[in-house]
């Protein structure tokens, strides 16, 4: 799973001002979040998890792809988008690495119908489909955050304030 966490300084502050003026403040941040979280998700299985192999991941059952979930939490001054999958042979697409037999000395399985291969080791390329898509939406997911309601607001009712986000953790 990979998470995207930014800190909103002075979010508290502009929320009691917005209060003060009779303004309810309304959840735009969350929501330009929510709506990068939905294209990053859309990206990833419309770019990046239908091929062609063998750079990309193809469609083999369509449970990668169907499993990508996306949610947005807020916490005080902290709204986190968070995207990821379940499936636990996601990692290693995403990651590459190599399998080693667990209970074995051999891996076996089928390459070719009725062609089976047993090896010691599998290296798999990493072949990533949640880091690029949120890097292409990068800019678009900060445009929907900075030109959002609350800028909007902001200009308004004349507060010189502005939202400073910083990115505390996640990937960029």
């Amino acid at each position: 799973m990979i998470a995207i966490k930014y800190r909103l300084e002075g979010f508290k502050e502009m929320q009691a001002k917005l209060e003060r003026a009779g303004v309810q403040t309304l959840p735009t941040v969350e929501d330009a979040v929510r709506l990068g979280m939905i294209r990053a998700r859309n990206t990833a299985m419309k770019d990046y998890l239908t091929g062609p192999r063998p750079a990309k991941l193809g469609v083999r059952s369509g449970r990668l792809r169907s499993s990508i979930f996306w949610f947005v939490n807020r916490r005080a001054n902290q709204i986190v988008g968070t995207i990821g999958t379940n499936v636990v042979y996601a990692p290693i697409h995403e990651f590459g690495g190599i399998i080693v037999p667990k209970r074995a000395k051999w891996l076996r399985f089928m390459v070719r119908p009725g062609q089976w291969v047993s090896v010691k080791k599998v290296t798999m390329p990493k072949r990533p489909f949640l880091h690029p898509a949120l890097e292409d939406n990068r800019q678009a997911i900060m445009d929907l955050i900075m030109t959002g309601e609350v800028k909007l607001l902001q200009s308004e009712l004349g507060l010189k304030e502005r939202f400073k986000i910083q990115k505390t953790k996640g990937l960029w």
